[in-house]
């Protein structure tokens, strides 16, 4: 049951995580199309603002905080309470991945907080930490667990 409610909100931490990334995408070209004077098509069109924007990118950071948080600790009481747990390199490229990705949302959030991080910069700080894990995830998965 454990580790069925580590992996619901570890996926849950993830999908927010590619909100923010989606949002700050929105938000960077909705920015350049503001500073071009181009209407930017229609799913540019559709934004109500950019302050909209970043509330919900600085929204899904601080969501995907929580969810991952969570599941981390529901993932230590899960192996506190199994008697039996085979270390794997699987397991632990799994446990390094999910402690990389807390690692960079928690950056994330610090930086935008202790630098007074602008919309753009916390935008572009979303981009840059998806693609930072995306990295790792491919390194890890093809070096640790050799898949």
């Amino acid at each position: 049951m454990l580790l069925r409610f580590h992996v619901l909100l570890e996926i849950l931490g993830t999908l927010f995580f590619v909100v923010a990334f989606i949002m700050g995408l929105i938000y960077c070209l909705a920015e350049r199309s503001l500073k071009n004077r181009q209407l930017g098509g229609r799913l540019l069109s559709r934004i109500s603002s950019l302050s909209a924007v970043d509330r919900f990118n600085t929204r899904s950071l601080y969501a995907g905080f929580v969810s991952y948080t969570l599941g981390i600790i529901v993932a230590v009481g899960w192996i506190i309470t199994t008697p039996i747990i085979v270390w794997s390199n699987e397991l632990i490229s799994k446990i390094v991945i999910a402690l990389f990705v807390w690692l960079v949302v928690l950056a994330t959030i610090i930086v935008k907080h202790r630098h007074r991080l602008s919309a753009r910069q916390t935008a572009l700080a979303s981009i840059t930490g998806f693609i930072s894990v995306i990295v790792v995830y491919g390194t890890v998965v093809y070096f640790v667990a050799g898949i």
